[in-house]
């Protein structure tokens, strides 16, 4: 019910109960009034009060918004007895008998717009109850979605923090991995005095190739390596540890193999081997492989 609706049938209900405080103080009255005054002029007295309320009731029933039907059958049933009344008390001769009759039929009456009153109040009362819980469930829908702000908030908040732990672990599974520094590789002209290092293929005698394996004391465990490194020339031929050459080498072939137990600690390797013919110019392939899988690749050139 909305706020001028209700502001009208609270009217509505005072009025109701002016119409029955006034006819029951008045039927009261009329009964207890001395037989001077004549039986009509009591009936008429109190068809006429009555009449006037309930025009007033009739003008705010009016201007009511949407009131609901029983109102125009009550104030229709309670006009035409009203006429009845004014009717039969218009005829002369009324003894006292007649005038108790009619002013019983509106006391009949005035039960009935008791009742009706009684009625209306109940629904305006079960009509703020229904809005007090209205408003109580409006209270809990507002916590409801505060709740639910909270919980979305909370899923965001966990969210990140599983990304982040995502990251923190793969950033510690990473760090526990064996890690491999650079590969160098280079020739070596020991002719020269000193054995200097060099990159001219026809003063090459000895070929080197260096990695350092780091250590990580985030690294948990055992971990058995295969090291395979590879030394391939201009044409894809593959260098072996004992200086001869495979021209055409399978995936398996390999320069150097080295077994290598990790529990997290550091270890260098520095590899050699002594080409039994002069090295070709051009451009070499250095691989480092462990238990397989590529670790890292360089190249270098000899002029």
């Amino acid at each position: 019910m909305s706020k001028n609706k209700k502001s009208k049938k609270g009217i509505l209900i005072l009025l109701l109960l002016l119409l029955l405080s006034a006819v029951g103080a008045n039927v009261w009255q009329w009964l207890n009034k001395p037989d001077a005054v004549s039986n009509e002029d009591l009936v008429k007295e109190a068809t006429m009060e009555a009449d006037s309320l309930i025009q007033s009731l009739n003008l705010e029933k009016e201007t009511a918004i949407g009131h609901i039907d029983s109102l125009e059958q009550e104030l229709s049933y309670w006009k035409n007895e009203l006429e009845i009344v004014r009717s039969q008390a218009s005829q002369n001769g009324m003894d006292n008998n007649e005038r108790n009759r009619l002013l019983g039929r509106i006391s009949s009456l005035r039960n009935r717009i008791a009742a009706f009153a009684h009625k209306e109040q109940l629904l305006d009362s079960l009509s703020s109850q229904n809005l007090a819980y209205e408003l109580v469930m409006a209270k809990k829908a507002d916590s409801l979605i505060l709740a639910k702000q909270k919980m979305d908030s909370l899923k965001t908040d966990v969210t990140s923090l599983s990304v982040k732990n995502i990251a923190l672990n793969d950033k510690l599974e990473k760090a526990g991995k064996p890690v491999f520094s650079s590969l160098v590789a280079y020739g070596m002209d020991e002719k020269k005095k000193g054995n200097q290092t060099t990159f001219d293929a026809s003063k090459i005698e000895d070929f080197f190739v260096e990695f350092r394996l780091i250590g990580s004391p985030l690294f948990k465990g055992v971990l058995e390596q295969e090291l395979k490194v590879r030394v391939r020339g201009p044409e894809g031929e593959l260098y072996q540890k004992g200086g001869t050459v495979i021209p055409k080498p399978r995936s398996q072939d390999f320069t150097f193999l080295e077994s290598n137990t990790y529990r997290g600690n550091s270890k260098g390797w520095k590899l050699m081997f002594s080409p039994i013919k002069k090295m070709s110019k051009g451009k070499y392939t250095i691989e480092l492989l462990s238990n397989g899988e590529p670790i890292q690749e360089i190249q270098i050139s000899l002029h």
